[in-house]
């Protein structure tokens, strides 16, 4: 049966296995890591920002002034989340165009089919 080769087989699929295992669980680590950094970055730029008007500035941080300033970060988290997305799709969008652009501006192929004396004899 198979020669006897089922032993290797399993230990050949088996390394593969171990191999993938390891690719698919960086790939999850590093995913978690950019959904931690899309998630926390209006918040740190926040933290930021009140830090440089208070420590580095040296102005006091008013509830008006911070309240505003929480407002304003709201409005702006999602742009700046989505922006990089956006303009990937349009670096996409233009390298699309441009293939399809050149596959245009390719010229006709025949309609003609090749006929061959050999399939035809006469």
């Amino acid at each position: 049966k198979l020669f006897a080769w089922e032993r290797d087989f399993l230990e050949k699929i088996a390394a593969r296995r171990r191999v993938e295992v390891g690719h698919i669980r960086r790939y999850l680590c590093m995913l978690a890591a950019i959904v931690v950094q899309w998630t926390s970055t209006a918040s740190l730029v926040g933290v930021c920002t009140f830090v440089l008007h208070t420590q580095v500035l040296g102005r006091p941080l008013r509830a008006a002034d911070g309240f505003a300033a929480l407002a304003l970060f709201t409005q702006l988290k999602f742009p700046l989340l989505v922006l990089p997305d956006m303009l990937n799709r349009a670096v996409q969008a233009r390298v699309s165009l441009r293939r399809i652009a050149d596959f245009l501006r390719q010229p006709e192929v025949a309609t003609t089919p090749w006929l061959l004396e050999e399939d035809h004899p006469q």
